[in-house]
């Protein structure tokens, strides 16, 4: 019984005829490499938005000392403001002379309103920048005034949108991008020039730029100093807080 249990066991042994008669049925397998799959990256950038109420002051303080020496501030931000002011008066004092070449005039009101004013204005950050070559560009509403130093590599956008400040850092190639579309404000002092500067189609380009109606209620373009107007008065108010 046991023998005749063996021989027909022998067909599906695994002995050497066996296997060699099996494997002539079994096609080559290949081996597929595995291809690695690369996710494209988006790399975010850093908005810095202070928390005080001075934005202006508190973002010129996080440009200039960084971000480790601002986190450590902490809850003292009414000390250290008034320190840094203090500070700063001294050296606003020390370089009045620098601020010719911007165009830049009553500069004692800016180091007055260092010490007497609860927030400082766009002219005395721009001052501080200037004094610290500090390049910047500020965009609100569809309108940017800027200073970019000859030798910069880096720039600070300042973005205000509904009364929110942020601040991100970019490298100069990408400042286009920011410009783009977007009506350039010179001069602190004088954001616009006189209606005379302009021809009646240079208007209506900028009127569309800021979106400012070329038009009046009934359809009628209007006449070029009533179109100048309204497009002063919303260039006058970039600098308003």
């Amino acid at each position: 019984m046991s023998e005749y249990t063996l021989d027909n066991l022998k067909p599906y042994m695994l002995t050497c005829k066996n296997i060699s008669k099996f494997t002539r049925y079994i096609d080559d397998v290949k081996v597929v490499p595995k291809v690695k799959e690369y996710k494209s990256e988006t790399v975010a950038k850093s908005v810095f938005i202070p928390y005080q109420d001075d934005k202006l002051f508190w973002i010129f303080y996080y440009i200039n000392s960084g971000y480790v020496e601002y986190n450590m501030v902490g809850s003292n931000s009414y000390s250290v403001e008034i320190a840094e002011k203090i500070k700063l008066v001294d050296v606003m004092k020390s370089k009045k002379s620098i601020f010719k070449e911007f165009k830049l005039r009553k500069i004692n009101d800016n180091i007055n309103e260092l010490l007497s004013n609860a927030f400082i204005s766009f002219k005395t950050f721009e001052l501080l920048c200037i004094i610290y070559n500090i390049s910047f560009v500020i965009i609100k509403n569809n309108m940017f005034h800027k200073i970019i130093s000859d030798d910069a590599s880096e720039v600070y956008i300042i973005h205000i949108i509904n009364g929110l400040y942020g601040c991100e850092k970019i490298n100069t190639d990408e400042l286009k991008n920011y410009e783009m579309n977007r009506f350039e404000i010179a001069n602190y002092d004088k954001p616009i020039l006189s209606v005379g500067s302009f021809k009646v189609d240079e208007l209506i380009d900028i009127a569309k730029m800021l979106d400012v109606p070329f038009d009046d209620i009934h359809g009628k373009k209007l006449n070029k100093r009533d179109l100048y107007l309204s497009i002063a008065s919303k260039i006058n108010n970039f600098f308003e807080s």
